[in-house]
């Protein structure tokens, strides 16, 4: 009798019907959390990014959506008031499964395991970026010497300049820049088969801002000089995009003829 009901009870479980899942999708996704101003502004602000970069993306605040594409860019400061649990298991898995994750100023603690941090720390006092030498895809573009050092203000004017991030990394992961006091502005943390990067600096303070000529006078030289401050984390972008996407393409940002 017993061996009866438990095959039925398999035969149940074959036949009941099963969710599928999701097919995987090709490009770039920017998760889109939070509806407050500064997630707004900084949502236009990566979208803007992509553009004039010539990148593709679909934009959307549904975590489902998002994480079908093989590169995640997050729009918005991730905390912990911002994702339901269901949606930050779903992250996680996206990124375990072999995802590429990149968010900025990760300041909730429920994300840190997923990138790889202790302690995140808003801040006003720094003032320049530093990148390693460590050779990563984000990287690849950064191939000029004041393409190395960031600009974020002149400290000689301004005592506090746009806010920042402070990432104290947990063991294992690396550290890809750097702000003058040593503290991480740029982290890569390996998640099961995927990546998750956490920058220290938004989108709207080191794009956006400046092409409101509010830069905390950032330019090292008056004029007549090379800088690519705002220029570097479009390029970071790029070289995530180009690594990450398979095939890759990029818009022209002037359509033929025109």
């Amino acid at each position: 009798m017993r061996r009866a009901l438990a095959a039925a009870v398999a035969l149940l479980a074959l036949a009941a019907p099963t969710r599928a899942a999701a097919p995987a999708e090709w490009g770039v996704a920017v998760l889109e959390i939070g509806s407050t101003p500064d997630a707004r502004q900084e949502q236009l602000a990566l979208r803007n990014c992509l553009e004039l970069v010539g990148i593709p993306y679909v934009a959307t605040p549904d975590v489902e959506t998002a994480v079908r594409r093989p590169l995640v860019l997050v729009g918005g400061i991730p905390l912990n008031t911002q994702l339901s649990p269901a949606e930050r298991e779903a992250l996680y898995a996206y990124v375990e499964r072999g995802g590429v994750l990149l968010a900025s100023q990760v300041q909730g603690n429920m994300f840190f395991p997923l990138f790889g941090l202790e302690k995140a720390s808003p801040s006003r006092e720094n003032f320049r970026v530093l990148f390693t030498d460590r050779a990563d895809p984000a990287l690849r573009y950064l191939n000029r010497p004041e393409e190395r050092t960031v600009s974020l203000g002149n400290p000689q004017l301004y005592a506090e300049t746009i806010w920042s991030t402070e990432y104290t990394p947990a063991p294992g992961t690396q550290v890809l820049a750097r702000y003058e006091n040593g503290a991480a502005a740029l982290t890569l943390h390996p998640y099961g088969r995927g990546l998750a990067y956490a920058l220290g600096l938004g989108f709207k303070e080191t794009t956006l801002v400046p092409q409101l000529a509010r830069s905390f006078e950032a330019a090292r030289l008056w004029i007549n000089s090379f800088e690519p401050s705002g220029d570097v984390f479009r390029l970071l972008l790029r070289g995530l995009y180009e690594d990450a996407v398979h095939p890759f393409l990029l818009v022209h940002t002037i359509p033929e003829g025109r």
